[in-house]
């Protein structure tokens, strides 16, 4: 999309203090917290990309990408805010189970991640590449870049 987000770090530490949170003191499942984490951290991400993304659409990238900051600068103080500096620990079932792997330990936690995020950008390559919305995504982006070289 041309944009350097750097908004991800915290998005991703808003859900797992949430995710952490459901399950220490509320006594969530883990399955269900992270989904919980994943979808208020989803819901931030979409509020950011309707309300102020569209106002920054035209600017340039680095503005855009100030932007991204900002929302990464909100949302870590908020964390803060809410959380306090105390480091916490958020541990799934599958944090006992490893693989060792060129003499590395690699938890299947880790491994997950890992396919998750693969997939992800897989699935998002598959989406930009072959869909309507990716289509429409790359000629937005394409005029973008032409009136600007003009």
């Amino acid at each position: 999309t041309g944009v350097l987000n750097l908004a991800y770090g915290a998005l991703g530490a808003l859900a797992a203090f949430l995710a952490w949170t459901l399950i220490e003191e509320e006594g969530l499942a883990p399955i269900l917290a992270a989904f919980a984490g994943i979808g208020a951290a989803t819901a931030v991400s979409l509020a950011y990309g309707r309300l102020v993304a569209p106002r920054l659409a035209y600017r340039d990238r680095m503005v855009r990408a100030v932007g991204t900051l900002g929302l990464a600068l909100i949302l870590l103080g908020l964390i803060g805010w809410t959380w306090g500096e105390a480091p916490r620990r958020l541990l799934f079932p599958t944090d006992r189970l490893y693989a060792d792997l060129f003499g590395a330990r690699l938890t299947y936690t880790r491994a997950l991640a890992l396919l998750t995020a693969v997939a992800m950008v897989l699935g998002i390559g598959v989406v930009l590449a072959r869909t309507r919305l990716g289509l429409s995504m790359r000629a937005a982006r394409y005029f973008y870049v032409q009136s600007k070289s003009e």
